[in-house]
């Protein structure tokens, strides 16, 4: 996931690096974590032992495409999550 053009719209990469760091990564793990949930209700008993599997035998980021065969929609639940954080940001950032 590529988040430059969020970046630069909401002027991080104009603050210290240690600050753009601490940003984009809490903001990575806010995302990953509410498409996370959101897809867990979404999910079947089948389709998370598969993810299960793959997990181990493969790791996160191939589980990860899995999901997405299985769920074509999470392109869409990131970027909505994306647009949600993108308006959280605005409120406390510095304009």
């Amino acid at each position: 996931m590529d988040l430059t053009a969020l970046i630069q719209e909401l002027g991080i990469d104009k603050l210290p690096a240690d600050q753009q760091q601490r940003i984009i990564t809490t903001s990575l793990q806010t995302i990953h974590r509410s498409v996370g949930l959101r897809l867990q209700e979404t999910l079947t008993d089948e389709e998370e032992k598969q993810l299960e599997t793959v997990i181990k035998e493969r790791g996160e980021a191939a589980a990860i495409e899995e999901m997405a065969k299985m769920h074509p929609e999470i392109a869409l639940m990131y970027q909505e999550e994306v647009d949600k954080l993108k308006e959280d940001l605005k409120a406390i950032l510095p304009q």
